[in-house]
């Protein structure tokens, strides 16, 4: 099985309406044909687009698109080359050192700031300046 790369055009219609991430099997469709996500399915019972019902129908074209095409890291936007098979995004994601991170002072004072790696010494830096002075001049 070969692995295409698709468009932007292409990995726009993979997304899912609602969470805006990669569709992954099983992917349903409303009765004017729009296409969500199987973990939205539980949890709306129209279509987002248009506020029809959902089906209980599967769209198996889409499903087999999903599994040759390979997308690039949701992070790529901070620096991430990598390019996965859909079904392998979520597994890249939770080791990408461009994802998200939470702030090293959040134990602390609960920052809820999340941002890339390349990041974190300046918002500490910048936000939590005074905590550093206590710290380590006192």
């Amino acid at each position: 099985m070969s692995v295409h790369y698709p468009s932007k055009d292409v990995l726009e219609q993979l997304q899912c309406p609602v969470c805006m991430q990669y569709m992954l099997p099983h992917i349903t469709i409303c009765c004017t044909r729009h296409n969500i996500c199987s973990s939205y399915k539980q949890k709306i019972q129209n279509c987002p687009t248009f506020r029809e019902p959902l089906l209980d129908t599967r769209n198996k074209a889409l499903e087999k698109l999903t599994i040759r095409v390979e997308c690039p890291c949701p992070n790529k936007p901070h620096g991430c080359t990598f390019n996965f098979p859909i079904a392998l995004i979520s597994e890249h994601e939770n080791v990408c050192q461009f994802g998200p991170f939470d702030c090293l002072i959040n134990s602390r004072i609960k920052c809820n700031w999340t941002g890339p790696l390349t990041e974190i010494k300046g918002h500490v830096l910048h936000k939590h300046k005074d905590i550093l002075r206590r710290k380590y001049i006192c």
